[in-house]
């Protein structure tokens, strides 16, 4: 087990630096593949308090392009294209120029987007507002990369989606992915995106992303890879979903912070395989039902493209526990029969080692995905390691006691020693399999 807290305590140290107040929304259609940071960070050249907010975007060529020539990618403010600070990137690789990044505006929803200058900033209610462009370049597989600072951007009184106190900003996505441009320019006319596979509107917490420290390259924000959210979502907050993400973080942590602990610690009690199976049986009913909540406000298309991580990882962790109760029945029906571990044994103890680990990995995930902020993930961190700590100094403390002289007597057989054969550490194991075999059930 010591092995297995030291790489909890590893996964624990990334997801802290993960947590720099930035939000992320990324989609992973076929159709539509890109991903968005952002990060706000106090204005310092402004007499009244504004924030300037960073925006770093990756922009992947669809499965469906064959080239990153085609079409175009961009963001807005608002829940609709009228009054939109959006931001419009496309290009072409192979060109030898970088991508185009073009900040643009439209005074009625659908017209032609035209480009913003401090005229129009002015308009939308602010003149210390200043848009540029700090990064922008192609990988080698011509993956977009851009990153934008919008200075003084809570200024713009015009554009309430960039309101520093609001939790759940809508934000506007579209796409294009296959205009080809005769020019390549930040006013070059863009061709409409389709009605309904080509757009939508994700919901920001733009509060979550403000930033406290200086802006500098290191801290501005970058999509972390495979993660679809953080701090954002699909639709906005209501008392359903919410209550619903309650209860499968309930759900979900009663099983693995609560329950699936404490029996294993029960493996080593007293009457050790009633309290064993009875508490585990438990555990696995509560995580099967933290699974279908979570699969229930995913959607069941959505669950493996819109959840980073955290869906596949859960919907893995509910199809092992059906194989761990099997596993777990067939080795108590093998051993109670000859009395040894036979490879079905030593596959439920170590299967159930790797499901309690990845589970605890997942409650911390879960956590960052739903945008909690970094204390709520810190606190979480610091129960699981000290539900790892405390279960292994607990195994380690009733295998010395079983060993020492004052105890190791002849065994004689009783029911305790055929419960007793569910031990998690290594030692107990072998311990256990070369003992000696008590009078047939």
């Amino acid at each position: 087990m010591a092995p297995s807290v030291i790489h909890l305590l590893t996964f624990s140290l990334l997801i802290v630096r993960l947590l720099a107040e930035q939000v992320q929304y990324c989609r992973f259609d076929a159709h539509v593949n890109f991903c968005v940071a952002m990060a706000m960070y106090r204005n310092q050249s402004t007499t009244t308090t504004t924030h300037d907010l960073y925006i770093s975007m990756t922009v992947t060529p669809s499965s469906s392009s064959s080239s990153s020539s085609l079409g175009w990618t961009a963001i807005g403010t608002g829940p609709v294209m009228a009054g939109s600070l959006m931001f419009i990137i496309y290009g072409d690789a192979a060109s030898g120029r970088d991508p185009i990044v073009s900040i643009r505006t439209v005074s009625h929803k659908h017209n032609q987007p035209r480009p913003i200058d401090d005229k129009t900033f002015s308009e939308m209610g602010s003149s210390d507002t200043e848009i540029r462009i700090l990064r922008s370049s192609w990988s080698d597989d011509g993956e977009a990369d851009v990153t934008i600072v919008c200075f003084a951007c809570t200024a713009l009184s015009g554009v309430p989606a960039l309101s520093t106190t609001t939790t759940s900003a809508p934000w506007i996505w579209a796409r294009n992915e296959n205009q080809r441009h005769s020019v390549y320019s930040t006013d070059a006319e863009l061709e409409m995106h389709p009605h309904h596979s080509g757009r939508g509107v994700f919901y920001v917490d733009m509060a979550r992303s403000v930033h406290h420290n200086e802006p500098s390259p290191s801290s501005w924000p970058h999509p972390q890879p495979g993660i679809a959210m953080i701090g954002t979502s699909d639709s906005p907050p209501t008392t359903t979903i919410d209550g619903m993400a309650r209860l499968h973080g309930l759900f979900m942590t009663t099983a693995f912070l609560l329950i699936f602990p404490l029996g294993v610690a029960a493996m080593r009690s007293s009457g050790s395989f009633t309290y064993h199976w009875i508490l585990q049986l438990t555990g696995t009913i509560f995580a099967e039902a933290g699974a279908a909540t979570g699969i229930f406000m995913a959607g069941r298309d959505r669950v493996f493209s819109a959840t980073g991580t955290h869906g596949p990882i859960g919907v893995s962790l509910a199809m092992l526990l059906l194989v761990q109760a099997l596993a777990g029945w067939r080795h108590h029906l093998i051993f109670v029969r000859i009395r040894k571990r036979t490879n079905i044994s030593h596959l439920h103890v170590w299967l159930g080692r790797f499901i309690l680990l990845l589970g605890w990995i997942n409650l911390v995930s879960g956590l960052v995905r739903s945008g909690a902020d970094a204390s709520r993930v810190v606190a979480m961190i610091c129960f699981v390691l000290l539900d790892a700590v405390a279960l292994v100094v607990y195994l380690w403390y009733v295998r010395r006691r079983t060993v020492t002289p004052s105890t190791s007597a002849p065994l004689a057989a009783s029911q305790d020693d055929v419960d007793r054969y569910f031990a998690l550490d290594t030692g107990s194991d072998d311990e256990e399999d070369g003992g000696q075999k008590g009078r047939p059930i």
